[in-house]
């Protein structure tokens, strides 16, 4: 099978602020010499690539959106805004995919309303082959210039992770999940920048640390109870999380042919006088309006208002160190606002924190980078005395924390019995502690208070002791 790219550059305006005028081989060469070469020039702005696997799609895509912004920034003169891609193929309506890429192209080239540096769209034909993994890369069904498309999740996008019964594939369970997924959460997501993962997603018929802590932490949670018999899976999944007392929004199928209240009566009693959503069987009789006001009251339980239920006077992450690679696992304040990036969990912090030193003087980002790295070692080689970080971020190209500078402070760290190190960090604002070293960046003086002395006959009691007898 054979699948167009189209790849064209989006600019803020028609005219460029340089005598050196904006080059889409250059670009491509920027995110990768062998595409640059090997794409075929359509004019200045736009190109071509032949793509043989859906795998490589993955691949150039995931160059692309990690390189973007410095792309884009690179070609400010030049009044690059983003780089936008359309995969299609060639049975799509009976047209060569190159055709159809480039149509497709025309129209989202000309919507300004859109603004992440890298966009990529495939044609329905092609997000319905993908397997469910896959599919969960994208968001609901659009039209454009009337083919009908998918376009691609950002990185920033809240998480919304949805509880569902699964089962088998092709099954009327996973057909009834998936329609529910698709035609409803999708579409109350999408808008309000909020990305929905559905637990069968990753796992199958097991509920996992990774379940459990998207459980604990997603800002939202959608829960599809489906209809009687309740699937037990799902209700131990939504008992974990109305436990959290986070917005859970709870979706189930209407009745049909018998009232609200003998259904209600075989719900279990410590969720029977829950607010629920429901979704008719036969979603196909609902009108235009019908299913957009469904559509919207999920929308409503999801939105904003569910981002931060609870305020913490500090951001805090806590950290996995396992195999080489650290990710974030949980976080708690406004983690999201210091590192200027959303949907920070299962993602590896190497990426993160990259973006995170480019809103930092050099100097700064450097010497910070060389204590975190020499603090982490000490504990994994099991050191733990006078561990203290001494080298703050402090930003000056930041959003919103421009002139503050933040101490990262381990406060705990614990080796599970699978083996993992898991470091709690809490980011405690310290700008008004800070001093310009000679070297060029800033340190903080807070450290550990000195022991007390310890007087003639006296006993002393370490604070990690046991309380008990």
């Amino acid at each position: 099978m054979t699948f167009g790219l189209a790849i064209g550059l989006d600019r803020n305006s028609s005219e460029e602020k340089t005598a050196q005028p904006l080059q889409i081989k250059s670009v491509l060469n920027d995110i990768d010499a062998t595409i640059g070469q090997t794409a075929t020039k359509i004019n200045s702005l736009k190109a071509l690539i032949t793509i043989h696997e859906y795998a490589d799609l993955e691949k150039f895509y995931k160059q692309c959106a990690a390189k973007a912004p410095n792309i884009v920034a690179k070609y400010a003169d030049g009044g690059l805004r983003r780089i936008v891609m359309i995969l299609a193929r060639d049975e799509d309506a009976g047209a060569p995919a190159n055709v159809i890429a480039q149509e497709i192209l025309n129209t989202i080239l000309n919507d300004q309303t859109v603004t992440p540096s890298a966009l990529l769209y495939i044609t329905k034909e092609i997000y319905d082959a993908l397997p469910y993994q896959d599919r969960d890369n994208y968001q609901a069904q659009l039209d454009v210039g009337g083919i009908k498309v998918h376009r691609r999740y950002g990185e920033n996008c809240h998480d919304c992770f949805v509880v569902s019964p699964i089962g088998k594939p092709d099954s009327p369970i996973r057909k009834r999940a998936d329609l529910v997924f698709e035609r409803f959460i999708k579409p109350a997501c999408d808008p309000i920048d909020f990305r929905p993962k559905r637990s069968d997603m990753k796992v199958i018929e097991k509920i996992t640390d990774e379940m459990y802590r998207a459980l604990r932490v997603s800002p939202s949670v959608v829960a599809y109870i489906g209809s009687y018999p309740w699937n037990a899976n799902v209700m131990l999944e939504l008992g974990f999380r109305i436990n959290t007392n986070k917005t859970t929004v709870i979706l189930k199928d209407a009745p049909r042919g018998q009232a609200d209240s003998e259904i209600n009566d075989l719900l279990p009693f410590d969720i029977k006088d829950y607010n629920y959503i429901d979704i008719p069987v036969d979603v196909n009789d609902l009108s235009f309006d019908e299913h957009i006001s469904i559509v919207k009251r999920i929308r409503d339980f999801v939105g904003p208002t569910s981002v931060s239920s609870w305020k913490y006077n500090y951001p805090a992450a806590v950290y996995e160190v396992a195999q080489g690679k650290v990710k974030i696992v949980e976080t708690n304040g406004d983690l999201d606002v210091l590192f200027d990036t959303r949907n920070l969990l299962d993602r590896d912090v190497r990426d993160i924190l990259e973006s995170v030193y480019a809103k930092m003087p050099e100097k700064q980002a450097l010497k910070i980078k060389s204590e975190q790295a020499q603090l982490i070692g000490l504990i994994v080689m099991g050191t733990y005395d006078n561990i203290y970080a001494s080298v703050p971020f402090y930003f000056d190209k930041h959003p919103k924390y421009n002139g503050r500078a933040f101490l990262p402070v381990i406060d705990s760290f614990a080796t599970p019995v699978d083996g993992a190190l898991r470091l709690r960090v809490t980011y405690f604002e310290v700008t008004g502690a800070i001093k310009l070293h000679p070297e060029g960046y800033y340190y903080c003086e807070l450290s550990r208070l000195p022991d007390p002395p310890v007087k003639s006959g006296s006993v002393v009691v370490p604070l990690n002791a046991a309380a008990g007898p």
